[in-house]
This record gives structure tokens, C-alpha cells and sequence, in this order.
């Protein structure tokens, strides 16, 4: 079972972030230098007095927490690990364009609820401590981005397409995400289809307008260039998790998996390996309800 205690990120615990939040920010919180996500604000939900109850409707509304393991150790040491992959379903998780996730140095599987006790004995081994855990909550259908790495400079990169060609595309300088989309399946709201994809958020932003409210507004906003080829798509049922990390091929610099797995400090070279659990939940909204409308 995941462990409950939630990862302290410059000393400030992740805060429960209500639906409030979600609808107005889009469930995209802001990320930091440990690369994990940063704290939401907390926002209180207004009290509603005995007397004002009746102009409140409740409705419930489905949500997502997704709970975020991401372990850090020398380079080979979970990408290589026999004990960890076996565990690890990499047919289940469906590449949407590009089948050579591999040659790309990219490693993606589906874990099931039963074996993580297991795996994370195995993590544990390779890291030699507990493991911590985040946790974020997440509206179905919204992008949610992890941040791998942060601040890295301009590169070019080199993805193999379909045809094992290598196609090079320069990166500005800017944030390595790991971006994730969460959907719910009607027939059986236990299940989550889970799509994740690489992506780069520029350091430079760009200005331009924007109608909100009926109103032109000028903003600054980064750009996000997304590796489209190396969507990645799984159902994943109540209990299961996602497993991404470096794959064999990432030792090539010039590779997805080196740019977004893999860490250099002081000289020495380190991969990151995340791990998302969903897990879907209930809540209920309070929207006002009008004066004289039919209940």
C-alpha cells in the first residue's frame, strides 16, 4: 500500500487544493527546484449559515488524487533493474503514435495493485530510504504537469519515428514536464484512462491577447512544445499505478529519455523514476441556487 505521509517540499506540506481552485486554475499547479509539484495555497471554503442553506444546492462532483512517488538513484540502477521491471506490465501502457518508446530511452508499464508491495521493496533497496509520496487532486480531463527537470538550457533532440529514422527538433531552454491527463470511464468510474507526454515549457514567454469575460487581456504565458510522438495511453483500475523512467537507449545525451530522466550533480549522473497512482473520489460542490427557482 502507497504510504500516506506526503512529501515536504521546501519545508511546506501539499495542501488539500479544493474545487474551487480547479475549475479557476485549470489543475495545473506551479512546480519547483525538486521537481516535484509545489504546494497549492490553501483556499477555505465559505460557511454557510442554517440560514442561508436553503438558496444552496450540493452536487457531487468526481475527482482525481493522483498520489506521485518519484525516486532519484545512479544512473542505471532502476532502468537496468531486473527485480523492479518484472513487476511491471509494459504491454498494458499503449504508445498512440510512436511503438519505439525504447530506442527512445523511455520505459512505461503498468503495476498492479497486488505486486506493490514489492516493488516497493525494491525501490526502497535502490534508494536505501522510505519513500515519500505527494499527492495532487486533479479534475477528469485536465492537464496536470509534473516537472522532471527545471531550467535546463536550449537542445536538440533526436526522436526516432515509426520508421526508426531519427528526426532532430530544437528545444528551447525551459522546464522538462511530464504532463498527465486523467479521464474517467463512464461505465465504471473505478477506472481511470491515464495519457501522458512529454513536453517542454519555455523559460521565455510569449505575449499575446486572450478574450476572458468578454474582455480582450494582454498576457505573458511560457510556450509548450509537446513531444507528441511519445503519448503514452492505460487504463488503469482502482488500486494500479503507472511506472516511467529511463529506458537502455538513454545513455545516447541526445535522447527523450536522457533529456527528461536523466540528472547530472557534480560530475555524476542520476535517473528519476515516477510512479502515479489514481485514485478517484467524491465531493460535493455548493453552487448558489436563485431566489424562486424550482428545487
Amino acid at each position: 500500500m502507497f504510504e500516506r505521509r506526503l512529501l515536504k517540499i521546501n519545508g511546506v506540506r501539499m495542501a488539500m487544493v479544493f474545487v474551487v481552485v480547479l475549475f479557476a486554475r485549470g489543475c495545473q499547479p506551479p512546480t519547483d527546484a525538486a521537481g516535484l509539484l509545489a504546494p497549492e495555497p490553501a483556499v477555505e471554503r465559505p460557511v454557510v449559515s442554517d440560514a442561508d442553506q436553503q438558496d444552496v444546492d450540493e452536487q457531487y462532483v468526481l475527482l482525481v488524487r493522483l498520489h506521485i512517488v518519484a525516486i532519484e538513484v545512479p544512473v542505471g540502477q532502476a532502468s537496468l533493474s531486473r527485480d523492479l521491471w518484472r513487476h511491471i506490465d509494459e504491454e498494458a501502457v499503449r504508445a498512440l503514435r510512436n511503438p519505439l518508446l525504447g530506442l527512445n530511452g523511455v520505459r512505461a508499464g503498468l503495476g498492479r495493485a497486488d505486486t506493490w508491495p514489492d516493488v516497493a521493496e525494491v525501490l526502497k533497496a535502490l534508494t536505501g530510504r522510505r519513500l515519500s509520496e505527494s499527492a495532487a487532486v486533479v479534475l477528469p480531463g485536465n492537464p496536470m504537469p509534473i516537472a522532471l527537470k527545471i531550467e535546463q538550457p536550449r537542445e536538440t533532440l533526436f526522436v526516432f519515428d515509426i520508421e526508426r529514422r531519427p528526426v532532430g527538433l530544437d528545444y528551447p531552454a525551459g522546464d522538462h514536464l511530464l504532463t498527465v491527463v486523467c479521464t474517467l470511464n463512464e461505465d465504471d468510474p473505478s477506472q481511470v484512462l491515464m495519457q501522458a507526454i512529454p513536453q517542454v515549457r519555455s523559460s521565455k514567454r510569449t505575449t499575446h491577447f486572450r478574450e476572458q469575460e468578454g474582455r480582450l487581456m494582454m498576457v505573458a504565458e511560457p510556450d509548450l512544445i509537446t513531444l507528441d510522438s511519445l503519448a503514452v495511453q492505460a487504463m488503469v483500475p482502482a488500486g494500479d499505478f503507472l511506472v516511467f523512467g529511463p529506458g537502455m537507449a538513454s545513455d545516447r545525451t541526445s535522447s527523450v529519455g536522457h533529456a527528461f530522466f536523466i540528472k547530472e550533480r557534480k560530475g555524476m549522473e542520476f535517473e528519476t523514476l515516477v510512479v502515479l497512482r489514481p485514485e478517484v473520489f467524491a465531493t460535493t460542490v455548493r453552487t448558489p441556487n436563485p431566489a424562486g427557482a424550482i428545487r
